[in-house]
C-alpha cells in the first residue's frame, strides 16, 4: 500500500511518497492511484494552494484513492 505526503513544502518524511508543487508528482489529481490504493493521506500546507471552488472536488479525490476505513 502506498502512503502518501501532499505538501509544497520540501519536508519528506520517511515512509512516505512525497508530492506536491515542490515534487515530482502532483498532489492533485492522483490520477496513478487507484481507487482504494492509498493507505494513508497526510496533506500539510497544500490545500491552500487551490482555488476555494476546486477544494471540495481535491477533497473527493483524496478519499476516492484512500483505502476504505
Amino acid at each position: 500500500m502506498t502512503r502518501l505526503y501532499l505538501t509544497a513544502e520540501p519536508y519528506t518524511p520517511e515512509g512516505f511518497e512525497v508530492r506536491g508543487p515542490r515534487h515530482e508528482q502532483p498532489a492533485y489529481p492522483l490520477a496513478d492511484c487507484p481507487d482504494g490504493s492509498v493507505e494513508d493521506i497526510c496533506a500539510s500546507h497544500i490545500l491552500e494552494h487551490y482555488p476555494m471552488r476546486e477544494v471540495p472536488a481535491v477533497l473527493a479525490e483524496w478519499v476516492r484513492a484512500l483505502r476504505p476505513g
